[in-house]
């Protein structure tokens, strides 16, 4: 028993990257989702058409004289700076806890290969920005090229350590391998994020709406790695037979509301009719799987206790998640009196509506956050075997203590007598 409560007591990662990961999680959602939802929609995508620019850009500007989007749309991008800084140091924090020691110095060289070339396409992206704003021929602006093959070098190296970690299956390397990947899908969210205001005439919104979506998948990173670095616990495990009964419903459902999230994405950017459709549809899915799968988990004792938080947060979350919903279409599809004939594009956009729609789409963020942490609570290694040897066990013992009854009352096991 000793030695069970030991191995559940082990930390994958260090305490602090532990709580780092999760302020980092935290960060994210409160400042990339909801300035980035403000971006999306005040349709201030566009409000300053030069990228890329400095982390402190607005530091030595006059903001009395910035218009609003122009503020709204930079603020946005210094907390994409913030947000890559934490994630840089849980990267390097969980990356430092790896047992192997030629693995670790391989992996963090690696990382910092890769932030030092990524840092180095910045500025020679910065340079071709300051060049195109002076009016020097496209054909005569050097491009970073050596910079960039220097990045994807270095992300294929870290990929590379984070897989040989993964291979090697010693305790907590996913937690490990993840964070390394987060730093990589950041750095992804970053360059779809600039390049969404470099190539708009070019490409269109349509870029927007990847990086909106991307966005997704970096948030279901962050969280991802917040929980894997948890120690672990008496409440991590599930039978293997409850196990079993709830795996299929907790996969379903986080991939459900993914997908309803790409579909709210490109409804947001490009206000799709079949957009539309699809993310009503899918809300009935998403709503019908989380009932089922909650129901599975409060039904039975041996599910509620380890569960049952996770399970009445994610049932809030979905009312006030369709309740957002519900007033967010009203708000801006269902239009009253002056703008009722205006298209919705083009209604004038009102601090109220903007203010619903994105807290809507916060929302959605944190209900998939709660489907994924479910999913991994669920699925985290458990101590089914543990418990199937105690059964046996004990239904060992049961049986030897009948026997033991026959034996001290006569060799008539047919009709035994009371002791």
């Amino acid at each position: 028993m000793t030695q069970v409560r030991e191995f559940e007591s082990l930390r994958p990662v260090p305490r602090w990257v532990r709580i780092w990961a999760v302020i980092t999680a935290t960060v994210a959602i409160s400042l990339l989702f909801v300035l980035g939802g403000f971006v999306t929609s005040f349709r201030v995508g566009m409000a300053d058409p030069i990228w890329p620019t400095e982390p402190w850009y607005l530091l030595g500007q006059n903001w009395r004289s910035l218009e609003f989007g122009f503020l709204v749309e930079h603020t946005h991008r210094a907390a994409g700076w913030i947000v890559g800084l934490l994630v840089t140091v849980l990267a390097l924090g969980a990356w430092s806890a790896t047992p192997s020691r030629g693995l670790r110095w391989f992996g963090l060289a690696a990382m910092l290969l890769l932030l030092m070339q990524y840092g180095e396409f910045h500025r020679g992206m910065m340079a071709v920005e300051a060049a195109r704003q002076q009016g020097t021929p496209a054909a005569m602006i050097p491009v970073p090229m050596t910079s960039g093959v220097g990045s994807l070098l270095g992300a294929f190296l870290v990929l590379l350590a984070a897989g040989i970690g993964v291979v090697e299956g010693r305790f907590g390397c996913w937690t490990r391998a993840l964070a390394a990947v987060t730093l990589i899908a950041v750095m992804i969210q970053g360059l779809l994020g600039g390049f969404r205001v470099y190539l708009n005439e070019l490409l269109g919104p349509e870029l927007a709406a990847v990086h909106g979506a991307f966005g997704q998948v970096v948030f279901t990173l962050f969280v991802t790695v917040a929980i894997l670095a948890a120690p672990r616990s008496d409440g991590d495990c599930l039978a293997e037979d409850e196990r079993r009964r709830l795996r299929l419903w907790s996969i379903a459902l986080p991939v459900s509301v993914f997908v309803q999230l790409v579909w709210a994405v490109w409804l947001r950017h490009l206000g799709s009719p079949l957009a539309q459709r699809l993310h009503i549809l899918t809300a009935f899915v998403v709503t019908g799987l989380a009932v089922v799968l909650i129901n599975q988990i409060l039904s039975r004792s041996s599910t509620r206790q380890p569960l049952g938080f996770l399970a009445y947060h994610l049932l809030g979350l979905i009312a006030l998640q369709l309740l957002l919903g519900v007033e967010s279409w009203m708000e801006k599809f269902a239009a009253a009196g002056p703008h009722a004939s205006v298209p919705p594009e083009l209604r004038p956009i009102e601090v109220s509506g903007a203010a619903l729609r994105t807290a809507h789409a916060v929302i959605g963020a944190a209900l998939l956050a709660a489907s994924v942490a479910l999913a991994l609570r669920i699925g985290r290694l458990p101590i089914s075997r543990d418990s199937d040897l105690v059964a046996t066990v004990s239904g060992n013992l049961n049986q030897l203590h009948t026997d033991l009854e026959y034996a001290a009352v006569g060799t008539d096991n047919s009709a035994p007598r009371t002791v």
